[in-house]
């Protein structure tokens, strides 16, 4: 692993930081000596006269008027011409102390350069560029990687994972609306998206489904069954029905719209005689949503094969909008709500949904 975490933020900061001190290392270079922008040591003998370090013994200063407009420095000694500056007029020297003195000269006579300052500067540019660009470099040498961009879940989405629910065998409940504890014992136990309970077990060559929301009120069933190239919605609220869609090229048609039977919550003769022949001509049979306790539900489903592949989905009558699914991560046309009636055409996805397999014991 290199010395400082490897992410986009602090590689571009220690870039940025290195360029910073060589950029600022190249502006504090030390100058050559004899450059007109270093100051000169004049070496006095203290009897007011002075020596430059080219041997100048003049000790005065030539002022230029036509300097003043230009941008360059003062030259020491002399009072003849200089070249480009025309003639000037020597002005009285300063007193020179005893001892080593420095004058610098620049622009308007104010830029003050130190040499000595100047190296130390450097310097310490210099070791702070360096250590700036090994740390960037160790950074980058260790045997981490680079952190993965993020891919689109459209990318990389893969098909959605089957679940397949094996079904206990138990005995079977009666279907009044009321999930009794002894009547369910045997039957498994999922969870719906909002976690409310779907039991399931199967009995005498049908498959049993009991729903119970988490809250009280009534409740709404779908059940949705495929079955080869057809989809049968059984469906229960204060009448019970079934329709159904056949497969097309893309899509899912619609062939049968529901038809309403056994609105008859009683336990007459003549709505339990409805009942079972609801259950004999359309394979199926359900506890009117008005029947029993508000928040539950049961089924009685025919198994027409080995396997039943199936989605269930409820919905409360105060929030008619909002569908509940099992399987929970169920994301098709069974969870959309459906005002108006049923559509003509419907997206369904099966292979999201639940493959059902029966434990004879």
């Amino acid at each position: 692993m290199g010395i400082f975490p490897i992410t986009p933020a602090g590689s571009i900061l220690l870039v940025g930081l290195a360029m910073a001190a060589v950029v600022f290392d190249r502006m504090w270079r030390r100058l050559p000596g004899d450059h007109l922008a270093v100051h000169q040591d004049i070496v006095t003998d203290g009897r007011g006269g002075g020596q430059d370090r080219h041997g100048r013994t003049d000790g005065r200063d030539v002022f230029c008027p036509q300097f003043d407009t230009m941008d360059r420095p003062l030259r020491f000694g002399g009072s003849g011409p200089g070249p480009g500056f025309g003639r000037c007029r020597p002005i009285d020297p300063l007193p020179i102390l005893p001892g080593r003195i420095r004058r610098s000269h620049g622009r308007d006579g104010q830029m003050k350069a130190h040499t000595e300052e100047t190296g130390k500067m450097t310097a310490r540019h210099g070791a702070f560029a360096l250590l700036l660009l090994i740390s960037l470099l160790a950074s980058g040498c260790g045997s981490a990687e680079p952190t993965p961009l993020p891919v689109p879940a459209t990318a990389t989405s893969s098909p959605p994972v089957q679940m397949t629910i094996a079904v206990p065998q138990g005995s079977s409940p009666v279907i009044d609306g009321v999930i009794a504890p002894g009547e369910w014992e045997s039957a498994r136990r999922e969870l719906f998206l909002d976690g409310s309970e779907l039991l399931l077990m199967h009995a005498g060559g049908h498959l049993y489904l009991g729903i119970r929301a988490n809250t009280p009120g009534m409740i709404i069933g779908n059940v949705y069954v495929e079955c080869g190239h057809e989809i049968t919605i059984l469906h229960s609220s204060a009448a019970l029905g079934t329709a159904a869609y056949q497969k097309g090229a893309d899509t899912w048609q619609q062939v049968r719209d529901f038809s309403w039977s056994c609105r008859d919550t009683s336990d007459s003769e003549a709505a339990q005689a409805e009942r079972a022949t609801f259950l004999r001509t359309e394979h199926w049979v359900a506890a009117n949503a008005r029947m029993g306790i508000p928040n539950e539900l049961e089924y009685q489903v025919e198994i027409p094969e080995d396997t039943m592949r199936l989605a269930v989905v409820f919905l409360r009558a105060s929030d008619p909008n909002e569908r509940i699914p099992w399987p929970a991560a169920l994301e098709d046309d069974c969870t959309r709500p459906t005002s108006g009636g049923l559509p003509e055409i419907m997206d369904f996805s099966p292979r999201q949904w639940g493959t059902l397999t029966f434990v004879v014991e």
